[in-house]
């Protein structure tokens, strides 16, 4: 029976051998983006930028303006180009028309960024290659069905055995093959065979799927590099006053550039040298969320202000990002932070941060913006995971949204058996470490979670088996000095609670958390001890506010 060739490539077979999914990538990034929907939102700001009276007021006016009108208006803001072009010339409210220009900026970089990506795939880019390398594999079989005929006795010619035919080959891209003869009826003849077709059909698969996983990684770049500019943007609107989680552009902070933060925070904490402004930069949504919930620190001065420090709760989006922010994170990548934390604060951390004392970015500020953010996702008194709630909503509880590294380095003290294996003593220590920088109450709930393992770590940080142990006896041994010295600190103060409200309370940013009045560490404005109390799961119930 002779062969029917196929030689068409679909793309749930060339994903299925790339192991990759390039048109689905772009797919989600153009949903994501959606370019089309640009210019209705450009004309929303458009018209809220005439009536805000400074740019704090920009995203929620966008926001009132009806999307009726935004569709009607918005033709006109859109050039021969298919960009934006929002018109500023009569504003004249400070700080509105550096605003617009900025989301001008960012919206346009979507547009261009989705084009490209599109023309990646369609428009000459992977579907074109795709079907070339069907054309060459149909140009292929093509060859060796003319080397057959070539070699094909003549016409009439009848063979009644086997024995009696001439050998016949032919040559493919992978080698020579004999071409055996096959029972036609009356006589033998010559056919290519279905082994000959699959050779060549999953030979160009293969390049196919090769060519696939090229445009991947194009595709991936360019929408890397458009995250890297459009969180630029953000920081830069942020500046100037504007709500980045609000409004109807909600390309800034939305669930894909909380992954792409995370992302690039892990990727930067683990290499050699960390650059700790790209660490301010991945963490930068995470302070502006506790900036818009509680009131800054300055505006707390003792433990009546507790109560007026919460100015909100997060909304949905901000909700969102915190899920999708800390879901990918790993337990190592906390963990790890808060070593790192700890190392530098000791100055043992061999120079991984060099410049701690230069202007700019702290660790200490990342590592308190990661941990404010986390303990504001596990706070349902402010709208975040309620972990008391087994009932859930949209048939999915909240505990079903818990991060995978929050369950093994804070595992559910009322579980018997937990959803992910637990991390060790000393990374549950080191997220301690981290936890500790936080200026954001704790969750009832989550509290139960730190609880339970303060008393399960209180004091292992002296084992000898611990990296905290080695560390504390080097101290003890380096320092001729009374036990309550801190021989890191530049002033060599004492570590008890007299001594550290005797001194300056300064810029929490940049300097010693012991320098913060103890109420503060007590009331939970200070999260759960400070850094440098190194006997950091003993102290957690300082976390409780009122406690």
């Amino acid at each position: 029976m002779a062969v029917t060739p196929d030689f068409h490539y679909t793309r749930s077979q060339i994903v299925t051998e790339a192991q990759t999914n390039p048109w689905k990538r772009q797919a989600d990034f153009d949903a994501e983006v959606e370019p089309d929907d640009m210019a209705e939102t450009a004309a929303r700001y458009q018209r809220a930028a005439a009536e805000a009276d400074d740019a704090g007021e920009l995203a929620e006016l966008a926001s009132r303006v009806g999307a009726e009108s935004g569709s009607r208006d918005g033709a006109s803001l859109v050039d021969d180009e298919g960009l934006i072009r929002m018109t500023t010339a009569e504003l004249d409210t400070p700080g509105v028309e550096k605003v617009v220009h900025g989301l001008q900026k960012a919206m346009n970089t979507a547009i261009e960024t989705a084009e490209r990506v599109s023309t990646l795939i369609h428009d000459g880019g992977l579907d074109h290659e795709v079907g070339r390398h069907s054309a060459d594999a149909v140009d292929e079989w093509n060859d060796c069905l003319a080397q057959l005929e070539a070699q094909r006795p003549p016409l009439g010619t009848t063979y009644r055995v086997p024995a009696a035919l001439p050998a016949v080959f032919v040559t493919d891209a992978g080698g020579t093959v004999p071409v055996p003869p096959v029972w036609a009826g009356a006589t033998f003849d010559f056919q290519l065979t279905q082994e000959l077709h699959d050779r060549i059909r999953n030979r160009h698969l293969g390049k196919a799927a090769t060519t696939a996983v090229r445009f991947d990684g194009e595709v991936r770049d360019e929408i890397d590099a458009y995250r890297h500019r459009l969180s630029g943007f953000g920081r830069e609107l942020s500046d100037d006053g504007y709500d980045i989680l609000g409004g109807p552009f909600q390309l800034l902070a939305n669930p894909e550039m909380a992954r792409y933060a995370a992302d690039g925070l892990a990727d930067e904490l683990a290499k050699k040298h960390p650059d700790r402004t790209r660490l301010a930069e991945y963490a930068a949504v995470l302070a502006t969320i506790r900036e818009r919930i509680f009131a800054p620190d300055d505006e707390i001065s003792g433990p009546g202000d507790m109560e007026d420090a919460v100015r909100g709760s997060l909304t949905e989006q901000e909700r969102a990002y915190l899920v999708e922010f800390y879901g990918a994170l790993s337990p190592e990548t906390l963990s790890g932070l808060g070593r790192d934390l700890f190392e530098e604060a000791a100055g043992i951390g061999g120079g991984r941060y060099s410049g701690w004392e230069d202007d700019g970015p702290s660790l200490y500020a990342t590592g308190r913006d990661v941990s404010n953010g986390l303990l504001m996702l596990m706070n349902e008194g402010i709208g975040g995971l309620d972990l008391a709630n087994w009932m859930g909503e949209n048939g999915r509880r909240d505990q079903d949204l818990v991060p995978e590294a929050v369950g093994a380095l804070a595992p559910d003290p009322g579980l018997d058996r937990q959803p992910v294996p637990r991390a060790s003593l000393d990374a549950s220590l080191d997220f301690g470490t981290l936890l500790s920088t936080s200026t954001v109450p704790v969750g009832d709930e989550f509290r139960l979670r730190l609880d339970a393992l303060g008393e399960e770590t209180a004091g292992r940080q002296h084992d000898e088996d611990s990296y905290y142990g080695g560390k504390y006896a080097e101290w003890d041994v380096s320092y001729d000095r009374p036990r309550g010295y801190e021989p890191w600190n530049d002033q060599y103060r004492w570590n008890t609670p007299e001594q550290r409200l005797a001194h300056e309370y300064g810029d929490p940013e940049y300097l010693d958390p012991q320098d913060v009045p103890e109420w503060q560490v007590r009331e939970g404005v200070y999260g759960l001890a400070s850094l440098f109390d190194r006997r950091l799961p003993e102290n957690w119930e300082f976390g409780r506010q009122g406690g």
